[in-house]
């Protein structure tokens, strides 16, 4: 097993480094590639068959140890990251701010769309209760999977007001009622805009359709659920469906896909798909009240290949959505999740 990717060994050679320095020794720190896209980072992941870019190298003295991503680095050395001279202008997107980036930071935000609705509510809403001490809530106007283990709590209440007021600690989650074993019900979007009018959330969270774990989709009559005083909705795609036939194994809903692209089942996605998708009001922007903010968000950029997709997407849909400023490229599974944000 190469010794790159091998913990219990890479653990044991920073070890072995930091024992070897003086006590007053040279200070430890990262320095951050560009994501692969340099001769440089891609000879890195031939040599250590790396199925993602080596985001970052541990810099202590003379020695370096390459990590995938920063998380791994401040895990083995607890230092916080720095930008190379090389690289000072080439991604000014790296660690920013996912709250930030997706306008995010207070009032009332419905994600929709596929791709990683939830993934990005429960890792928002985490940032928000960890980082910046907000009152973060999680909610949904449809139904939702159980999500217990990914928020303090969950509270199944007509009240949902009443029960932020009483939570001691964030993020918390509140929901209507549960049906069955693995999912609850969502509140109306007239519900979800009350409680947004009260004081007992600084952020309030919302699901507001479903896509059954597929890659990318177009919304059906019903959908989106938003509520009207929604601040900022995050249309959501993941860029690993392009490529991909036009089939429900990968897109939910494909015929409505096919009625805004002209692809026909069975056709390949191409990047200017989903940035048809994104950027019509019977896709991304549908049912978004005039004077919200709307920030699409292109999920699962795993590596410098899908970095280029998303560029593409993201550029074609700024050039078809006048309401659109920006769009932010980002893999929300991270702990530093943005890759890039593309403004007009």
């Amino acid at each position: 097993m190469d010794t790159h990717t091998n913990w219990p060994v890479l653990k044991a050679r920073a070890a072995a480094i930091r024992s070897q320095s003086p006590a007053a020794g040279v200070q430890s720190s990262f320095e951050v590639f560009n994501d692969g896209h340099t001769n440089e980072t891609r000879g890195l992941l031939e040599r250590r068959n790396l199925a993602e870019p080596v985001y970052a190298t541990l810099i202590f003295g003379r020695h370096q140890l390459p990590f995938a991503t920063p998380a791994q680095a401040r895990e083995i050395w607890g230092c916080e990251a720095r930008r190379p001279n090389y690289l000072a202008s080439a991604d000014d997107s790296w660690g920013m701010d996912p709250l930030e980036a997706l306008r995010a930071e207070s009032g009332l935000v419905a994600v929709v769309g596929a791709g990683g609705k939830k993934t990005t509510l429960y890792a928002l809403a985490a940032r928000a209760a960890r980082d910046r001490s907000l009152r973060a809530a999680v909610t949904a106007t449809v139904r939702i999977p159980i999500f217990d283990r990914r928020v303090e709590r969950v509270v199944i209440t007509d009240d949902p007001a009443a029960a932020l007021e009483r939570a001691e600690s964030w993020p918390i989650g509140v929901v209507p009622e549960r049906e069955g074993e693995d999912r609850y019900v969502g509140y109306e979007p007239a519900v979800v805009d009350d409680l947004a009018a009260t004081d007992a959330a600084d952020l309030l969270l919302v699901k507001a359709d479903g896509a059954r774990t597929r890659e990318f989709k177009a919304p059906n009559d019903r959908e989106p659920q938003l509520p009207a005083s929604v601040d900022t909705v995050v249309p959501i795609a993941s860029v690993r469906a392009v490529g991909e036939p036009l089939a429900a194994a990968t897109v939910h809903r494909p015929e409505r896909v096919a009625a805004i692209t002209g692809l026909d089942r069975g056709d390949a996605i191409r990047p200017v798909d989903v940035a048809r998708v994104l950027a019509s009001d019977r896709g991304g922007l549908k049912g978004v009240p005039e004077g919200t903010t709307v920030v699409p968000l292109l999920n699962k950029v795993d590596g410098p290949e899908l970095r280029e997709t998303a560029t593409a997407i993201g550029r074609e849909l700024l050039e078809r959505a006048p309401a659109v400023s920006q769009v932010v490229l980002a893999r929300m599974i991270d702990d530093e999740p943005i890759v890039d944000v593309l403004e007009r």
